[in-house]
């Protein structure tokens, strides 16, 4: 039989083969050992391969990050969990001041806080550039009002991060490296530029097709001020399944470093908010988010920047972890279902369920669903289509994908959908559901994780 060593080798490589991706990672934590993978290339122009120490930015699976320090700071009483934040970060003003009254730290983390995804405007580089972010957002729309609803949001844990600060008195970047990065021994994880250029970094590639072999894409991050729900973090896929560990271990890190109380771990990875059917998750902790696979119950995050992607999946009853990272942003959701797909069941036992398949006859009020759904920087036109209903989305977020023409939707019930394009939901494989009254036309459409409001 082969090793777990053999197989994460022969499954990276085959995966990130078929799916034209430059460089990937793949690590895995089976309860006693850590075997890590790293194939293909850093950056194809420079020649520099992957290796098991080369950072790869991991996108918004840096909200657990932020999370862990603000739960830090709940276990030194600096921080109220149902406490307002406005409370805690006098600061703070948001489009509502009702919302700005009543949201709490658990409304952030737990994606119930009502705030909008939030712009991806550059504040500068400085130290302030979280700060100068939080500030714009009196003038972001509220999608509903705290604990009111669920819809995933930078914006909201842009605030978790500014919080941080305020009470720490470091920049989050600082806050980051001295309280938790270096106590729990994750040397393969940076967030600052001037820190990153002297290690092996993975640059962003576009995907390579039979016909067109991969090209650097030369940007390497979103702007600083997004920091705290994922800009700029990159780790090791190593470091990620260490971060894990920590969970797995009651809040202790590999390094023997308590960095959270047994009672923050549990409070992190117990239900929140139940989610809609999204393919995604079925619940939302406090910074990560859960879903069962065979009869078990996995955690985790996943995120996506310009340049590349990551997946984090661990199962605390098993004590087990998976961590993915690609350079290439539209290839890290269907390498990290590619691989989990086939390493859950070989090394922790786990059927991982296949994605849902259209249902035909469903019944379809269509008249309920039509309309004009926004987000920052993201409109989605619901419009009739024979048979049903199909979309079209313009974005302003950098590098997503427009869809000019109208797409069909393929019913899973009466209210979720899959698309047909895969650049409607930046080919992760999430369900669009509409969400409303039964009896009245819908009031916001989830496309995946983000809850877009109806504007007409």
């Amino acid at each position: 039989m082969a090793s777990l060593q053999d197989r994460l080798d022969e499954i990276a490589r085959e995966a990130a083969h078929d799916l034209g991706i430059a460089g990937a990672q793949v690590a895995a934590w089976d309860g006693r050992t850590l075997t890590e993978a790293a194939v293909g290339m850093a950056n194809v122009e420079t020649g520099v391969a992957v290796t098991p120490d080369t950072l790869f930015t991991i996108g918004s699976t840096t909200k657990v990050f932020t999370a862990a320090l603000v739960m830090q700071l709940v276990d030194e009483g600096r921080v109220d969990l149902d406490r307002p934040v406005v409370e805690q970060l006098p600061e703070l003003r948001l489009a509502d001041p009702e919302a700005t009254r009543t949201v709490t730290p658990r409304h952030l983390m737990s994606m119930s806080s009502g705030i909008d995804n939030g712009s991806y405007d550059d504040h500068g580089r400085g130290s302030d550039a979280v700060a100068r972010y939080v500030a714009a957002l009196a003038d972001e729309p509220m999608g509903f009002l705290p604990g009111r609803g669920y819809g995933y949001s930078n914006a909201s844990t842009c605030v978790s991060g500014r919080l941080v600060e305020h009470v720490t008195g470091l920049d989050w970047d600082a806050a980051l490296r001295q309280r938790l990065l270096e106590p729990a021994g994750l040397s393969q994880s940076w967030s600052l530029t001037e820190d990153i250029i002297h290690r092996r970094f993975a640059v962003g590639h576009t995907r390579a097709t039979a016909s067109t072999p991969a090209e650097v894409v030369h940007r390497w991050s979103l702007p600083r001020s997004l920091s705290p729900a994922g800009a700029t973090l990159s780790c090791s896929a190593g470091d990620l399944v260490r971060f894990a560990r920590i969970f797995l271990d009651g809040g202790v890190a590999p390094s023997g470093a308590r960095v959270l109380s047994e009672g923050a771990v549990r409070e992190m990875l117990t239900p929140q908010v139940l989610t809609p059917p999204i393919l995604m998750a079925d619940f939302w902790g406090l910074g990560p988010y859960g879903k069962t696979w065979d009869g078990k119950v996995v955690i985790g995050h996943t995120g996506t920047t310009p340049v590349g992607s990551s997946s984090l999946m661990w199962v605390p009853e098993l004590g087990v972890a998976l961590a993915t990272i690609v350079n290439c942003r539209e290839m890290g959701y269907p390498f990290a279902a590619a691989v989990q797909a086939r390493l859950f069941p070989e090394a922790f036992g786990i059927r991982v369920p296949g994605k849902p398949k259209p249902v035909e006859g469903v019944p379809v009020d269509a008249a309920r669903l039509l309309g004009t759904y926004e987000m920052h920087g993201t409109r989605i036109v619901v419009e009739a289509s024979p048979g049903g209903i199909a979309a079209r989305v313009a974005s302003t977020i950098p590098d997503a994908d427009a869809v000019g023409e109208a797409s069909p939707l393929l019913a899973l019930t009466p209210t979720s959908f899959l698309p047909t394009d895969p650049r409607i939901d930046g080919n992760r494989g999430w369900a669009l559901v509409f969400l409303g009254p039964d009896d009245a036309p819908a009031t916001h459409l989830m496309n995946g994780c983000f809850a877009l409001r109806r504007v007409g």
